[in-house]
């Protein structure tokens, strides 16, 4: 099978990842909050290409926005020679875990020659999302695969609640459902609130 043809079998995983991330973070601020810490994540477009580990001929915003729109072209789509992008992008699927209780913060380590300051990972070992800080907020660094990795570090359960916000919008609302409610999400569209909740019993 050549490059191509791998890479067509996983344009929808691109198309529906990049949709995830539109909808989900851009023009957001995710707050990822446990009980001993808060950390902010401002998710630009730029970000998403080096996640799938390819290059795109058009550049990293021309891949994001031809991802969200169904319009990639195969023929600009390089793969890198480390033999990382289809490990990277075998990861798409589970992407949604990043607002999900399946999450767990980590603190900064090198890994793989990788140095960052946090990381978002999932308990089963999946994927991490590295994180680099840029002082008052993280931006995505790198997507590692997990699957065949035990020594990933560990890190802590989010206990109380992941939001987000558009970014030129800074008031936050909080829902309490049974007191039970780990996950809540708000974000700002033209003058109307829209909420998003995520509900699990605590153990």
């Amino acid at each position: 099978m050549t490059e191509q043809e791998k890479l067509k079998r996983y344009i929808n995983d691109i198309e529906n990842a990049a949709i995830f991330v539109e909808k989900h973070f851009i023009n957001k601020e995710v707050i990822y909050s446990t009980n001993t810490e808060n950390i902010s994540i401002i998710f630009k477009r730029s970000n998403f290409m080096h996640l799938c580990g390819i290059k795109y001929n058009d550049g990293a915003n021309e891949f994001f926005n031809a991802a969200t729109n169904h319009k990639l072209d195969l023929k600009k789509i390089k793969v890198k020679k480390d033999g990382i992008t289809f490990l990277k992008l075998s990861l798409l699927k589970s992407i949604e875990y990043l607002l999900s209780s399946e999450i767990i913060l980590t603190d900064n380590a090198i890994y793989l020659h990788i140095a960052f300051d946090k990381a978002l990972k999932t308990k089963k070992q999946i994927f991490s999302l590295t994180l680099k800080s840029n002082n008052a907020f993280f931006v995505p660094q790198s997507l590692l695969n997990l699957k065949q990795m035990n020594n990933f570090p560990n890190g802590k359960n989010y206990r109380d609640k992941i939001y987000c916000s558009a970014k030129s919008k800074r008031n936050h609302l909080f829902i309490t459902i049974n007191k039970r409610m780990i996950f809540s999400y708000i974000c700002f569209i033209k003058v109307t609130y829209c909420f998003y909740k995520y509900n699990e019993q605590n153990n």
